[in-house]
């Protein structure tokens, strides 16, 4: 937890102290506080929120179908691929696939998971 900041004229001291109680100070002039400013703002511009995946008219995301091909082929092959694709449902940000007497679950990067 910070516990004080101190500044004076060019310099600014930041004094930390954790549970254990091991209290931790730092001196900074004003020029390495706006250096580190600087360089964490630049970093901010390279961060990008995650792009939405594209999804087919269907409301499925390419790696989702690939994954329901997948499983397809690990299936008997009782009824045919379309029956089949057909049979996922979609839920909340993943589509569920009945499988094999369970429930699978289909996230929208393809990882599969019951």
């Amino acid at each position: 937890m910070l516990e004080n900041i101190r500044a004076a004229a060019n310099r600014v001291t930041l004094t930390e102290r954790d549970a254990s109680g091991f209290t931790a100070t730092i001196t900074l002039t004003r020029d390495e506080v706006e250096t580190i400013l600087a360089k964490m703002n630049d970093a901010r511009s390279f961060i990008s929120p995650p792009q939405p995946r594209e999804r087919t008219a269907l409301g499925l995301t390419k790696e989702q179908q690939q994954a329901i091909k997948r499983v397809y082929l690990r299936s008997d092959g009782s009824k045919p691929y379309l029956s089949f694709r057909r049979s996922a449902k979609q839920g909340y940000d993943c589509v569920m696939l009945p499988w094999g007497g369970m429930w699978l679950g289909i996230e929208t990067d393809g990882y599969t998971h019951s």
